[in-house]
């Protein structure tokens, strides 16, 4: 009797001697997911910190990377309806601003083409324009006030990506 009740509590130490180190374990991989996104985090702040710095020594101005967000320089009529900015930037050198900035939407080469072409209805003057249905690109250049732009349209897989670039005459 009293080895089955030594049994007994041997298989009771060895069940709480289980449990502890799966929550052990649980608790490692918690963290070590949970570090590994900091890591991203920090290392990609970082990084945007240091060419920011090193675009800054180079032109003597000032550059802002931005990740979803639009720049504060631009007109928001630059900006397709119903896209998302994937990155920007805005700078400033010896008093001249411009900035850059990446779209994506779901709408069509077509579409993008012709928002960009008809910005002539808002008062800039569109300069230069293709399009090469082929390849799926276009480019519609555009000027207003002292600021020229410069847009880049690329079709793939169902997803359209723009590019802008502008810059003072």
């Amino acid at each position: 009797m009293e080895e089955q009740k030594t049994a007994q509590t041997e298989s009771k130490g060895n069940n709480k001697t289980l449990i502890i180190i799966l929550v052990i374990v649980g608790i490692l991989i918690v963290l070590g997911v949970v570090a590994n996104f900091a890591w991203g985090w920090f290392a990609k702040r970082a990084a945007t910190e240091i060419a920011e710095e090193a675009i800054e020594q180079q032109t003597g101005g000032e550059v802002e990377f931005g990740e979803g967000t639009w720049p504060s320089s631009l007109s928001s009529e630059l900006q397709y309806p119903d896209s998302t900015v994937t990155s920007s930037a805005d700078y400033t050198a010896q008093e001249e601003l411009g900035a850059s900035v990446v779209l994506e939407t779901t709408a069509n080469l077509n579409d993008v083409y012709d928002y960009y072409s008809g910005l002539s209805s808002k008062g800039w003057t569109v300069s230069y324009k293709y399009v090469e249905q082929t390849s799926k690109v276009a480019s519609v250049s555009l000027q207003k006030e002292s600021k020229t732009v410069s847009v880049g349209i690329a079709e793939e897989a169902g997803k359209t990506t723009i590019a802008i670039m502008v810059g003072q005459e």
